[in-house]
């Protein structure tokens, strides 16, 4: 095993039962706070417990059907078809709220899911109106798991005008209420806004093409966030390079499979006038240099890519050196 890998690499415990902590929940769930809170505060707590299985993504492994048992286990690593159905669980015990499941097909989806995506349509019964409105979970994972505020709460509709909007301000009052911030706090979005007006200022973006993708990476680092799930940071790392970088990039993902064991890293490749750095990703360490070399290295040791444009690079690099 390469310097790399023993760096960055942690295992994922794919037969990890957190049903205990889901019954918790359920236990603790506020008895003074309104329906609409219930819900949220059920969403988040269960947002902070769970990982997106990401092995769905993978050919191999793309008919898995987690096995859901709310007497003796429920696993830390479920697909959206698994946390839609302990969420329907929990809520259905609240009084005055339903929930079922529901087909989304939405192109923002497209690249995350391999198989129809799934969430929860949930109709409220509170002070005398009714709101029905959809709940993302699995789209949300990252952002509970960063402190950013959701975007998949209430907060999206079809294209037939199905489902009722909840203001964000509503969401952020629910959380002061619920004691997930108080009044005086910031949610991690606050963080990153003031990093992208750093790196988005005239000054910054004088700096000349090394210096600009250097002091991005140090930047990006200081909001960078640990997390147990490898997508949920992935995603989080995606958002903040989508965000704040102002030079080209590209990622590329390498495996390591071992019968159900399947390890994960993430490569960029940053480049800004012909200047290029290649960098990894590590859900526990962030972002990490890494020399071209020690990509081939993995690759020739029993990591693998879906990426032809990463092969293709290799087989060039190589008859450069030749």
């Amino acid at each position: 095993m390469s310097d790399i890998e023993e760096n960055i690499l942690t295992t994922s415990n794919f037969s990890e039962n957190v049903l205990p902590e889901i019954k918790k929940i359920i236990a603790n769930i506020p008895k003074s706070a309104s329906p609409l809170e219930k819900i949220r505060w059920i969403y988040i707590k269960l947002g902070q417990i769970f990982c997106y299985d990401y092995r769905i993504g993978l050919s191999e492994y793309q008919n898995i059907t987690n096995h859901i048992d709310m007497e003796n286990f429920v696993g830390r690593y479920e697909t959206c078809i698994e946390i839609v159905e302990v969420l329907n669980y929990i809520l259905n015990k609240i009084e005055g709220v339903n929930s079922r499941t529901v087909i989304r097909r939405n192109p923002e989806l497209r690249g995350h899911f391999t198989h129809n995506h799934v969430a929860n349509e949930v109709i409220v019964e509170q002070n005398g109106s009714t709101l029905k409105i959809m709940l993302d979970l699995v789209l949300d994972l990252y952002l509970i798991q960063s402190n950013c505020l959701t975007m998949h709460f209430g907060y999206e509709d079809d294209s037939s005008g199905t489902y009722d909007i909840l203001p964000q301000s509503d969401n952020r009052t629910m959380d002061i209420n619920l004691g997930f911030i108080d009044k005086d706090s910031t949610y991690t979005d606050e963080e990153i806004r003031i990093i992208e007006k750093e790196m988005k200022s005239h000054a910054f973006l004088m700096q000349d093409p090394m210096q600009i993708i250097e002091n991005s990476i140090l930047l990006i680092n200081k909001i960078s966030k640990k997390f147990v799930g490898y997508h949920e940071g992935k995603q989080y790392m995606n958002m903040l390079f989508h965000k704040l970088l102002s030079c080209y990039y590209k990622e590329f993902n390498l495996f390591f499979k071992q019968d159900d064991e399947v390890k994960m890293i993430t490569i960029y490749k940053l480049e800004l006038n012909g200047y290029e750095k290649w960098i990894v990703y590590s859900n526990n360490l962030g972002i990490l240099e890494i020399d071209f070399a020690e990509i081939v290295e993995m690759l020739d040791n029993g990591w693998t890519t879906n990426s032809e444009t990463l092969m293709q690079l290799i087989d060039i690099k190589k008859k450069q050196t030749k």
